[in-house]
């Protein structure tokens, strides 16, 4: 399947376009792909084009002057940024940054193709509606965590949620690093509750993994 077929079964507002609008949109298409850690756009950037993602995984977060980041949500197949979306129609720069977490393959769409062929249409319309209100959603429950949850029950509910990802596996390849950044927090500060959780028998660290020992524990500690 090329790049294109991929797009129109991932994407398929595009396939309601007329067949000249979708010529012009196929030829002006830029293939991208990325390494995972890649920052993909810096704060204050310029967006890149509008963005459709065939594959891989991008987190966006916001930086702090103190150096903490903070998720604001992530982009995954099927996805497009509405950030950068924004960026373009009103000229303004990307307001975080973006981050490749795993090899990524990105359709970029000119602006000038964008704005012209795509941004007034029915079907486009509809579907940013309801992509747009899971990304809104996901952002509530960041400030939500951020503003009425410890500390501890994040870190609880994150390694259950990845535990969950990798098929309920007990061992997590994590570094304190990653999780304070997922999580908006310090690593020392992560560093301090893992070992808390060390000597009430839930877990055991060690650099870059985590083995769960007590799912009971952590799941008392998320108030799952």
């Amino acid at each position: 399947m090329n790049h294109w077929n991929e797009l129109i079964y991932i994407y398929p507002f595009l396939n309601t376009l007329d067949e000249e609008t979708k010529s012009i949109i196929k030829n002006s298409l830029i293939i991208r792909e990325f390494d995972s850690d890649y920052t993909l756009i810096y704060e204050s950037s310029s967006c890149l084009g509008f963005s459709l993602i065939i594959s891989g995984s991008i987190r966006v977060y916001k930086l702090s002057d103190k150096g903490r980041e903070v998720t604001l949500y992530k982009l995954e197949k099927g996805d497009t940024c509405y950030l950068s979306m924004s960026c373009m129609l009103t000229n303004k720069h990307f307001p975080a940054f973006a981050e490749v977490i795993e090899p990524t393959v990105i359709a970029f769409i000119p602006s000038s193709i964008f704005n012209k062929y795509i941004y007034n249409t029915l079907e486009f319309q509809k579907y940013i509606f309801e992509n747009l209100y899971t990304k809104f959603n996901n952002v509530l429950k960041v400030l939500e965590e951020l503003a009425f949850e410890s500390v501890d029950i994040r870190i609880a509910k994150y390694l259950l949620l990845i535990s969950q990802k990798a098929n309920s596996s007990k061992y997590l390849y994590l570094t304190q690093e990653k999780i304070a950044q997922e999580l908006g927090t310090s690593r020392e500060v992560v560093s301090r509750i893992l070992t808390d959780f060390k000597n009430k028998g839930i877990l055991i660290s060690s650099r870059g993994k985590i083995s769960i020992l007590d799912f009971d524990k952590l799941n008392n500690i998320a108030k799952l």
